[in-house]
């Protein structure tokens, strides 16, 4: 089991001492612990337990301690009684009911204590503990069934009369001087006891339990006529009855006379501990989960009403209003009222309750009252109304950010709109300029190979000059077809067709024979023939930038293994080259490296697999090694 901010909160509250015990320290130590030990929590916290038990009790925690925390709770104890020593020397008889759990990721200890030093008989305390802790886990358990309070309620108090061996159980909740309702079990299961109740006159026990926490009545016992009505209308001979907080008395009946022991009085107290907080959580849990779908509309409210703060909040506050049976209701932010309802002119006439919340760093209230009701009957909880206040929060939140958003997108999809104009006309731009530039080229780059040609190369120095030019427009040329293949991959002008890999590699291999035989690079193209769906110019652009880029960082005497291969729905390219210079290559990604004195880079490449859907990396091998990946879809 692993402990969170929930169940602390529940540990905190439980009548029974409980503790968690980590890293040779208390992590958590509750209220009840603290006032049994004598100790403040920061007495406790962060401290060992030798101080708190005798050194038998010591060596017994600390073996279990050890072998649960390493290997589990297999096999071990489950409980201890030890003898404790209080902070002003007295000692005390507990009972330690320790459980292995996980608390913030690591395996620790939580136990629970049961204060045992009234029970005048230790050992027979021993012989029935193992039976009261399994009633105790029944109980708790029983708030996590899925059904009614009411079957919630009686299944505990089934559990309670079957361990007490008693022949019925009742918990009445009464609410100031008045019964406000009664569960009821009955070990014969007799026809009637239900509604038989109705009409026993309960109001004798709140004038008794005023002068003792318990109520003890026989039919042997010398009480007045009205006391004796209580058993003759339950038809029982005898019963016991204890009072405790918020009203609730749980009674213990009998159908003989009985005599009700210190220990049975013991029981009935620790038991109707737990049972009382079952109560009020099964009470707490159900009010909530009433509430929690009307109060969801609170969420929705800000998309119903657009951007409209003040119709948001009148809603909210009629939602409210409505689920809490308010008489009136007003929500003020800043000092402005929002939303009122009702006679809010006289709401502190009423019974009111009053929370404050935060927006931003504006200050809300909000304000409920009720006309003739008490808090009791209201049901209002504290930690209910901080809840709404929350919501409230987040609800004006989440409308002024919907208002900002709504003005934001706006001036965003007018700035997309105008930017996308602006990208079209750059495109024509570009793609119109690199034409003009390519047809002036063309016809430049032939004049010079004609010049090149003639009778007047034979002058040295213009020689020079000439070759220099045919080789410089060259590059250019190669260049402005490179731009405008990535104008035509940006602007998407692709032909889709069945490609053979093998083939289209062998081309390009064919065109770049002299500069690869320049270079020393010696290349080898592995692995089995790939066909896939793409378009030939752009891929063969691809392939081509690839090898180029390779062999221009390549050493004399360097290698090239491409290897084609297919992978699922895939085809992949592995370019492997040995002997290269990577001083550069990790840049090569870039669109900036445009720009280098060293080629294109592998930005068109890499834009040319994306738009296949595929994707292109490299990783280096070593000190001169490199691995060029191509993925792409066979089929697109």
């Amino acid at each position: 089991m692993e402990i969170n901010s929930m169940n602390m909160s529940m540990l905190e509250s439980l009548p029974i001492g409980v503790y968690i015990y980590q890293d040779g320290f208390f992590k958590f130590v509750n209220r009840a612990f603290c006032e049994m030990s004598g100790y403040t929590r920061d007495e406790l916290l962060f401290t060992d337990y030798k101080r708190l038990i005798t050194p038998e009790g010591q060596e017994l925690l600390e073996e279990f301690t050890n072998k649960a925390i390493k290997g589990g709770v297999e096999g071990l104890p489950t409980s201890h009684v030890v003898k404790g020593i209080r902070k002003d020397g007295s000692l005390l008889w507990v009972i330690i009911i320790p459980a292995l759990v996980e608390y913030e990721g690591r395996n620790a200890i939580l136990g629970c204590v049961f204060d045992i030093t009234d029970i005048k008989s230790i050992e027979e305390w021993l012989k029935i503990r193992l039976e009261i802790e399994n009633v105790v886990s029944e109980i708790l358990e029983s708030t996590i069934i899925d059904s009614k309070l009411e079957e919630r309620i009686e299944l505990c108090l089934q559990r309670i009369g079957e361990f007490m061996g008693v022949d019925g159980t009742l918990l009445l909740h009464f609410t100031k001087n008045s019964l406000n309702q009664v569960y009821v079990w009955d070990s014969e299961h007799r026809e009637g006891m239900k509604e038989r109740i109705k009409y026993v006159n309960f109001d004798v026990f709140r004038e008794l339990i005023e002068e003792e926490n318990f109520v003890s009545i026989s039919s042997t016992d010398d009480v007045d006529e009205k006391t004796r009505e209580i058993l003759k209308g339950l038809k029982v001979e005898s019963l016991l009855a204890m009072c405790f907080e918020n009203g609730v008395v749980i009674v213990l009946l009998n159908n003989r006379p009985k005599v009700w022991t210190e220990y049975e009085r013991f029981v009935l107290r620790e038991l109707g501990k737990i049972l009382v907080y079952v109560i009020e959580r099964c009470i707490a849990v159900e009010q909530m989960e009433r509430y929690a779908n009307e109060l969801r509309t609170l969420y929705e409210l800000a998309s119903v009403k657009g951007d409209d703060e003040q119709a948001v909040l009148n809603e909210a506050l009629n939602t409210i209003v409505r689920n809490l049976n308010a008489s009136a209701g007003l929500i003020i932010l800043g000092k402005e009222c929002k939303a009122c309802y009702g006679d809010v002119d006289n709401i502190d006439d009423l019974l009111s309750i009053s929370h404050t919340f935060s927006v931003g760093e504006e200050e809300g209230v909000l304000k409920l009252g009720w006309d003739g009701i008490d808090a009791n009957d209201s049901e209002i909880q504290e930690s209910f109304i901080e809840s709404i206040c929350l919501q409230l929060s987040h609800l004006i939140e989440r409308t002024r950010l919907d208002v900002d958003i709504r003005r934001y997108s706006n001036t965003i999809r007018d700035a997309y709109h105008e930017l996308k104009k602006l990208d079209e006309l750059k495109m024509k731009f570009v793609d119109i300029t690199l034409h003009d530039l390519k047809g002036p080229l063309t016809a430049l780059h032939g004049y010079l190979s004609l010049l090149k040609d003639s009778d007047y190369m034979k002058d040295e120095h213009l020689s020079r000059m000439v070759n220099a030019m045919v080789r410089s427009t060259s590059k250019l040329e190669a260049v402005v077809g490179k731009l405008l293949s990535l104008v035509r991959i940006e602007d998407e002008r692709m032909e889709w067709r069945d490609i053979h890999i093998g083939k289209l590699i062998d081309k390009i291999l064919s065109d770049l024979s002299f500069i690869l035989e320049q270079r020393g690079l010696n290349v080898e193209v592995s692995g089995e023939e790939i066909v896939l769906k793409g378009d030939e110019a752009s891929l063969r652009q691809l392939i081509y930038d690839v090898v180029e880029n390779i062999s221009i960082r390549a050493s004399r005497g360097g290698k090239l293994n491409i290897i084609k291969r297919a992978e699922d729905e895939d085809a992949i390219l592995e370019f492997v080259a040995k002997g290269i210079s990577l001083s550069d290559f990790e840049k090569l990604l870039s669109p900036e490296y445009i720009t280098s004195s060293r080629g294109l880079g592998l930005y068109l490449a890499s834009e040319i697999a994306k738009l296949h859907q595929g994707s292109m990396e490299w990783q280096k091998i070593g000190e001169d090694s490199v691995l060029v990946r191509v993925r792409v879809p066979r089929r697109v």
